[in-house]
């Protein structure tokens, strides 16, 4: 993995830091990881609560029959939520944008749309106030 400012790039600064810059192959194959693992979750919950409920079972009810049918599931969605606001404030810094826009993903209807938009975008070239380049983090100033 990369090394940027003295520190090791991983799976811990792709997933959980907003700092930085970040190019789109590691940022769909992060957004990815994470989506197969919460429909893996889902999946397993969904399976068990099926086979409780009946036919006229309202949807809104089977969501929450899900959700508290496996206790780790709602810490799940929230993690998935954070590692989602790290994954697009990192790729719209490295366009040179504001992380401030990463909290359109809160929003219902523009999830999907702002990460679809922000995943496709080509990263700027060269070095900006973000970082040197695409998967870096900017060094820090020495206070010598």
């Amino acid at each position: 993995m990369a090394k940027a400012a003295g520190r090791k790039l991983g799976i811990l600064w792709l997933f959980f830091s907003p700092v930085g810059r970040v190019s789109r192959e590691p940022f769909w194959l992060a957004m990815a990881l994470m989506w197969c693992v919460m429909f893996l979750a889902f999946y397993v919950s969904a399976g068990t609560v099926l086979n409780q409920a009946d036919a006229q079972t309202p949807t809104a009810d089977l969501i929450n029959m899900v959700m508290a049918s496996n206790g780790i599931l709602p810490i799940m969605v929230m993690l998935s939520k954070w590692f989602e606001v790290a994954l697009v404030v990192k790729r719209l810094h490295d366009r040179g944008w504001s992380g401030l826009f990463a909290l359109l993903v809160f929003l219902p209807l523009l999830s999907i749309p702002v990460v679809l938009f922000v995943g496709l975008q080509p990263s700027q070239p060269g070095a900006n106030r973000f970082g040197p380049r695409p998967n870096s983090v900017p060094e820090r100033k020495s206070s010598t």
